[in-house]
C-alpha cells in the first residue's frame, strides 16, 4: 500500500515541530498498519518549504520516501517499490 502523507500543517512543540498529514491519510495509515504485513506499506511525503518538522509515525526509513517534485517521485518510486518487494 502506498500512502501520500504529505503534511498539510505542523504543530509547534518545544524541541521540534510535528508534521501533520490529512486526517483521511491518518485513517488509511492506521488501517494499513493494522491489516498489512510489515513491508507492505510505503509512506510518501513531498517536501514543503513552508513546513518542516518530524513525522508522528514510527516507520522504518526504508518504508518512507521523501520527494521534492513529481519528477523526482516518478524516477525514484519504481526503484523503491522493487526494493521493498525484494524484502518480502
Amino acid at each position: 500500500m502506498v500512502v501520500d502523507g504529505t503534511p498539510i500543517t505542523q504543530i509547534e512543540q518545544e524541541e521540534t515541530s510535528r508534521l501533520i498529514p490529512s486526517p483521511y491519510i491518518c485513517t488509511e495509515l492506521g488501517y494499513a498498519l493494522e491489516s498489512k504485513r510489515k513491508g507492505q506499506l510505503l509512506l510518501l511525503h513531498q517536501q514543503r518549504a513552508d513546513i518542516s518538522g518530524q513525522w508522528p509515525f514510527d516507520l522504518p526509513s526504508h518504508q518512507q520516501l521523501e520527494f521534492k517534485t513529481t519528477e523526482d517521485l516518478s524516477h525514484t518510486l519504481p526503484q523503491v517499490i522493487e526494493a521493498l518487494l525484494q524484502l518480502r
